[in-house]
């Protein structure tokens, strides 16, 4: 009897150990907020893909999981994720948290610092997380991708050159370029002077109320750069280096030898049936093609350019004192030949001082050496500049570049036949080697401050800043013919701005309840908030401005 009872039972045994291995839960998923119900919430067993479900339009869910000791992961767009482990309940109750750190990050507007969801205006925000992987050159094009409404383009493309930036398309028949405030000091442009390395934030003020505080220069928007700083603790050093190869693209295909020929034999017997017997021009024999030779003049001036760049700074600080000390140096050829960029920078963000006094600066030194070859013009008109790049697309491809005994061959005129070879086109080659066109730029930029706490809450800071630049520029082009560089053509030009700027700002920095939020916003003044400015005339006169703000907790300050 015991042999037929045996396998039965060890066929429960084995049954029921199957059925321990499964469990169902349900349960509720609801907003810890409002309580309220999250639809569609996802909920999923840990450690499995294929094991989840989603909650129904009551925030009920059912899910069999592989046993009673699972854990379940519940998540919702918005929400932090939560883990949640079973326990053997068949029924759970879950509570998800709101994610409030966006709402609640802070972003820079005009003179202070500002919670998210405190501002109605449209700003942009492009944090240095967003751009440090970046292979760009200056911030400008940094900018490109990363905020909704601006667009990036490049001008001609050669290395140091200025990047056009619109913010939500082009206003104004003239300037178009945004108002840049770089730790509180404005300027309008030479971002490719400053480094990648040394940005904390960048807020892009793109609508008027956004921009209003900054008058008429923000028609075109604003964009505020804020640089790093020093943070407690040890000195932290960091070192970033970086190396390439650009090379040209998509560049158009030009006629060779024996195609450029046949479409000039084809224009000549077109050009003879307008003209009398006496003035008919001959075609050329294409047996020809044996003594000249078959150039791809843009395969010829664009060749494959190096760029590299390399930082280190260190940052630190302890209770009363910090510091941001940082270094540069960028080098990139141009594709174009003779075209070439170099940058050497260096920075220093420091404070130091008690709570009740404090003084610091936000200082940088940059140096920039580029050697232009223009990219664009015709050389008619006043500062248009002959086009390397303009010869190099005209150029024929039987166009020798050197006599035989080896000798450039400066314009296509020197041949005698401007039918064949052109009507007196400068060589290539000949045009860039004979042209010296260098730009040497040196600039100091930032600020220095000074705050003082009148009460524990209650701040007075002064800041004092400026934009020094130094432009050096040297243009020797020489003759290569009567129309071409006619005559001998030399310049060397230096400019020398100072625009600076000042403020001074009153800080309440005084932690608001509900309560007194609720007063503060339905206070409304006589007259409107204290804001004392003189904005800067044609002759360099100083920025001052007086204003009040009112932050919402003492970690969010103006600065």
């Amino acid at each position: 009897m015991s042999r037929f009872l045996l396998p039965y039972l060890f066929l429960l045994v084995f049954l029921h150990n199957i059925d321990a291995q499964v469990f169902t839960v349900s349960g509720v998923v609801t907003s810890e907020e409002d309580n309220q119900p999250l639809i569609g919430a996802n909920v999923l067993e840990k450690g499995t893909l294929d094991k989840g479900t989603t909650t129904d339009v009551d925030g009920s869910f059912r899910l069999t999981v592989s046993s009673a000791n699972a854990v379940l992961i519940f998540s919702y767009v918005g929400y932090h994720a939560q883990e949640v482990p079973v326990q053997g309940k068949a029924q759970l109750l879950v509570a998800l948290a709101p994610e409030s750190e966006l709402m609640q990050e802070v972003v820079v507007t005009g003179y202070r610092r500002e919670i998210r969801s405190d501002v109605a205006s449209a700003i942009t925000s492009v944090k240095a997380r967003d751009i440090e992987r970046l292979v760009v050159v200056g911030i400008d094009q940094a900018l490109q991708g990363q905020a909704p409404g601006v667009s990036v383009t490049q001008v001609t493309g050669s290395p140091g050159d200025d990047i056009a930036v619109r913010i939500r398309g082009v206003g104004t028949l003239g300037n178009n370029n945004p108002l840049y405030v770089i730790d509180g000091v404005p300027t309008t442009g030479g971002l490719n002077m400053f480094s990648l390395t040394d940005i904390e934030s960048i807020e892009v003020l793109k609508d008027a109320a956004a921009a209003a505080i900054y008058g008429p220069r923000a028609a075109n928007g604003v964009v505020l750069i804020t640089t790093k700083r020093g943070k407690a603790g040890p000195p932290v050093f960091s070192f970033e280096a970086y190396g390439g190869v650009q090379e040209p693209i998509r560049l158009p295909q030009l006629l060779n030898a024996e195609e450029y020929l046949t479409i000039r034999n084809e224009a000549i017997t077109n050009a003879n049936l307008l003209r009398s017997p006496v003035n008919q021009l001959p075609t050329y024999d294409p047996a020809i093609l044996d003594t000249l030779p078959d150039n791809d003049w843009l395969d010829i001036m664009f060749n494959p350019a190096s760029v590299q760049r390399y930082s280190l700074s260190a940052r630190g600080g302890a209770e009363t004192s910090s510091f941001y000390i940082s270094g540069e140096y960028l080098s990139q050829d141009g594709i174009f030949t003779g075209q070439s960029f170099n940058k050497y920078q260096v920075r220093f963000n420091g404070e130091i001082g008690r709570e009740r006094f404090r003084v610091g600066s936000n200082m940088v030194f940059s140096h920039t050496d580029r050697r232009v070859i223009n990219g664009s013009g015709d050389g008619f008109g006043q500062g248009n500049e002959l086009s390397g790049v303009r010869y190099a697309l005209i150029a024929s491809p039987v166009f020798p570049s050197q006599y035989p005994d080896g000798r450039y061959i400066n314009v296509t005129s020197e041949l005698g036949d401007p039918v064949l070879f052109g009507d007196g086109n400068a060589n290539p080659i000949v045009f860039v080697e004979n042209t010296d066109w260098t730009i040497k730029r040196y600039r100091l930029f930032g600020n220095v401050f000074a705050e003082w706490s009148i009460l524990e809450n209650l701040k007075v800071r002064t800041t004092l800043g400026g934009d020094f630049p130094f432009d050096r520029e040297k243009l020797f082009k020489k003759r290569l013919s009567a129309a071409v560089y006619d005559p001998l053509h030399s310049t060397r030009a230096g400019y020398l701005t100072r625009p600076w700027c000042g403020t001074i700002r009153l800080i309440l920095n005084a932690p608001l309840e509900a309560t007194a939020l609720r007063h503060l916003r339905a206070w409304k003044p006589s007259k409107p908030p204290i804001t004392w400015a003189l904005r800067p005339t044609t002759s360099g006169a100083p920025i001052c401005c007086f204003a009040i703000s009112t932050p919402a907790s003492p970690k969010n300050s103006a600065t």
